[in-house]
């Protein structure tokens, strides 16, 4: 049994005593270069979330932007942000 599970600590809770902040996982839709795609990124609320995927992206547009779930976001996987292509991330 986990520590979170014995003693009815979530692991938002957890993380938060850990990290010092409440951080929850977020879909960002984007569209890029004429492609729609998405991306799952931990951050501390939406607004965090977009601005992180578009500091790595400044050409996409951000679409939407709403909490992970597990069950559609196992149907559907996202691709990770590319990193070292020109235009294309970091």
């Amino acid at each position: 049994m986990r520590f979170w599970q014995s003693n009815a600590v979530t692991k938002g809770q957890l993380l938060e005593e850990v990290f010092g902040a409440w951080v929850m996982q977020f879909a960002v839709g984007l569209k890029a270069g004429g492609k729609s795609e998405h991306t799952i990124v931990d951050a501390e609320d939406a607004l965090i979330a977009a601005l992180k995927v578009k500091m790595q992206r400044p050409d996409a547009d951000i679409m939407y932007v709403r909490r992970a779930n597990k069950r559609g976001d196992a149907r559907h996987p996202a691709r990770k942000l590319r990193v070292g292509r020109a235009g294309r991330g970091v």
